[in-house]
């Protein structure tokens, strides 16, 4: 029997009956799933006998197993327990169950059965689960008869209700390595996904401008067939990859590859996931708006994800080179789409640990401030603040005459980034950030931070009057570290017009 795609159960949510036990009909009520009946005679004169199925370990390659056990007793009549195993397999990629079962008796000490029907019911709570997409389903079954003959049959399941399932997943991403022009940046990408949320069916991460792939790297690229064929040079391997998922015990990990694409420049990324089950998938990696990279992975199976975490290698083995500094808060956007049809898009701007700290010859903390689209009235403002010798404590933002804070918005279009002392992530609330009119307060943790990072989007900020027209303006910077003298730097910036 070939269940469903996307109906599966949950492998460590129920208590395994061992081998032996199952073959002999000795199983605990605790490894108890459903139940079967079982209908056998000839013409009107049939007979109806309970039973139940239990959940037991693999065997023969098989993931797991059933136990179907019917007591064949009737009246004054027993002919003792009847037991058959069924191996239950996991689909290429996760896709969906198949169950096999062994021979089915045909006589039961010296009686014959003549078998009519059999019916199984899996009804324990918290063991099946249904795909996250909505609509028909095949299922399809094969049978033997004793007499060498075959048959199939086949039958269908509708789901819906799809649209009533949460999806809210998170992705962090880091840049780690090297992140100066011409250095070899990393990127660490891990999503999570709620219990009870959605299954992903795609990915789709774009990088920052300014890092693009490495020629050298891509040399090393494995062809097709010999991907398949798992015969990769080592040279090939650029990362790692991590899954796990409700539905199975332990870790799915792998490799990550460079493996060549037919009438491409750029690589695929092939990801082999390895555990108690196998799951291969391939990211397309394209060039986006701007020349950005992006990589796309699509047809994820419809099983639950709680964590995927892939990581691509910096430095010497990287396949990935900045071709400018990509230190000032760069920006990654991920889109996730659900089997169910909802699609999520995020906004990562991931601290650099591989970044230095400004102005360290001279001790000195200093900012970089960018300014843009103060001419619609609604400009968007990024300071970057930077610490020398010592971490920061705060940073307040000063703006010039005619632009200021829209403080009915400013909280909701407010994006922060900072690194601990150590180049680590820093996380902050908006409640770190206190505003007035023509001032924005940054307080952060006694401990202090290396880098801080304030993105006001359109929104948060008002232009008037003849501000609107100006080429350039003065925003002033107070930088307070955690022990010494407070700095105020004010920086002439050149408005962008976007």
């Amino acid at each position: 029997m070939s269940l469903p795609d996307g109906l599966l159960g949950r492998l460590d949510a129920i208590p395994r009956c061992s081998l032996g036990a199952a073959r002999t009909g000795d199983c605990p009520a605790s490894s108890r799933v459903g139940s079967a009946t079982t209908v056998s005679g000839s013409g009107a004169s049939t007979i109806a006998l309970p039973g139940d199925v239990y959940f037991t370990d693999g065997y023969d390659g098989a993931i797991a197993g059933l136990a179907v056990v019917v007591q064949a007793k009737a009246g004054p009549i027993d002919l003792g327990r009847a037991v058959v195993m069924m191996k239950v397999s996991v689909r290429a990629n996760a896709g969906g169950i198949d169950i096999t079962s062994e021979d089915l008796p045909t006589r039961l000490q010296g009686v014959p059965l003549t078998l009519q029907s059999i019916t199984l019911k899996i009804d324990r709570g918290g063991f099946l689960f249904n795909a996250s997409s909505c609509g028909a389903k095949s299922a399809s079954a094969a049978f033997s008869s004793d007499l060498g003959t075959s048959a199939s049959a086949g039958s269908s399941l509708t789901t819906t209700g799809c649209a009533g399932v949460p999806f809210a997943p998170k992705m962090d991403v880091d840049l780690t390595g090297g992140v100066k022009k011409d250095s070899k940046p990393g990127v660490k990408a891990s999503l999570t996904v709620p219990a009870g949320h959605a299954n992903v069916r795609k990915v789709t991460l774009t990088l920052p401008a300014g890092i693009g792939a490495d020629i050298a790297a891509l040399s090393a690229m494995c062809a097709r067939d010999a991907y398949d064929a798992n015969a990769c040079p080592a040279g090939a391997v650029v990362g790692t990859a991590k899954a796990t998922s409700p539905a199975i015990s332990g870790e799915l990990s792998g490799p990550v590859t460079l493996v060549k694409k037919a009438g491409s420049a750029l690589p695929d990324l092939g990801v082999r996931l390895r555990g108690l089950v196998n799951v291969d998938l391939m990211g397309a990696v394209s060039l986006g708006a701007g020349n950005r990279l992006v990589t796309t992975f699509d047809g994820i199976p419809d099983v639950p994800l709680s964590a995927f975490e892939l990581s691509l290698n910096g430095g010497a083995k990287g396949a990935l080179i900045a071709s400018d500094d990509i230190c000032d808060a760069p920006t990654i956007t991920s889109v996730i789409a659900a089997h169910t049809g909802a699609s999520k898009t995020l906004q990562t701007t991931p601290p650099s640990s591989g970044c230095a700290s400004a102005d360290t010859s001279s001790g000195q903390p200093s900012a970089t401030v960018r300014l843009a689209g103060v001419k619609s009235g609604k400009p968007t403002l990024k300071v970057t603040a930077k610490g020398g010798a010592t971490a920061l404590r705060s940073v307040i933002v000063t703006l010039p005459k005619g632009l200021s804070v829209d403080r009915k918005t400013a909280a909701k279009k407010l994006g922060l980034q900072a690194q601990t002392p150590k180049g680590g992530r820093l996380k902050l609330t908006k409640k770190a950030m206190t505003w007035k009119a023509q001032t924005f307060t940054l307080k952060l943790p006694s401990t202090g931070a290396r880098t801080a990072t304030m993105t006001l989007r359109k929104g948060a900020l008002k232009a008037k009057g003849k501000t609107r027209k100006s080429k350039q303006l003065k925003i002033k910077v107070k930088l307070t570290p955690v022990s010494g003298a407070a700095r105020t730097q004010q920086v002439t910036v050149r408005v962008a017009k976007k």
